[in-house]
């Protein structure tokens, strides 16, 4: 038994050592040769916040009565941060299977980490984007001790961008038109979800919409550990935990199920 355990443990930490190190190896790739190099993990989510500001500042006009404009672009960053790692994770995830073919059927990475590895560079992706969210959380003075809860938050998100990596995964490879209709799908996100407006300015004809989107409560999340002004609640927080894990249990059965299939077929 315990030789057993001792072979199942040695696994397990081979495994997280390959993840780590290939995540590292794709982070350090995703610019490499660029001018700018490891700056872009700044500037993409600044420039990002840049349209969107332009968009519902400037177009729209939007305005909060409680929050001054600064605080406003704080309010915005919040949800943008981790849905730009979100959307990041949704797209990677589609096609990965197929383009990390070849270290599979070679047996140089276990399939299983795979989408394991896009979930964890998404996250790691996003922290210098949260840098900067407590760097104007704190200029903008609604940085609270709710900060503390922030790698709590972090970690139920990489739970979450398990379970998603792992379903989209297994779709992109049983369903190719999913990698080509992703983007349309994460853009719709993008603007049903309440990251330039609350949940309570939507009609409540459309309410619906706003309950059933995810990313009304990973973004929540983010927002009510970083914005003092924002109300925290530890029953929403263990919600959103619970589900993530849920989700990740159903979507790696989802996954083990039609592996061998997917690979057989590429």
């Amino acid at each position: 038994m315990s030789e057993v355990l001792a072979s199942w443990s040695d696994g397990t930490t081979r495994n997280l050592r390959v993840l780590w190190a290939t995540t590292l190896i794709e982070l350090r790739k995703r610019y490499a040769g660029t001018f700018l190099g490891p700056l872009w993990f700044l500037l993409y989510p600044t420039l990002f916040l840049s349209m969107y500001l332009f968009l519902y500042m400037v177009v729209f006009k939007v305005r909060f009565p409680q929050l001054g404009e600064f605080s406003y672009v704080v309010f915005i960053f919040t949800a943008l941060v981790p849905y730009i790692a979100m959307m990041e994770c949704a797209t990677f995830a589609t096609s990965i299977i197929r383009q990390n073919i070849h270290l599979i059927k070679n047996v140089m990475v276990p399939v299983d980490l795979i989408p394991a590895r896009v979930a964890l560079m998404s996250v790691l992706a996003q922290l210098p984007g949260l840098a900067i969210i407590l760097l104007l959380s704190g200029i903008d003075q609604s940085l609270s001790w709710k900060a503390l809860l922030l790698p709590v938050v972090i970690a139920f998100q990489f739970i979450f961008f398990l379970g998603l990596s792992y379903l989209l995964s297994a779709l992109g490879g049983l369903l190719p038109d999913l990698a080509a209709s992703i983007n349309i799908i994460l853009i719709f996100l993008l603007f049903i979800s309440p990251i330039a407006f609350t949940p309570d300015m939507v009609p409540e004809s459309a309410k619906l919409v706003i309950e059933l989107n995810p990313v009304t409560y990973l973004i929540g999340m983010f927002r009510e550990v970083l914005l003092d002004h924002q109300a925290f609640s530890a029953v929403r927080l263990a919600g959103f935990g619970a589900a993530s894990c849920l989700l990740l249990f159903l979507a790696r059965g989802f996954f083990n199920r039609y592996k061998a299939f997917i690979i057989d077929n590429e």
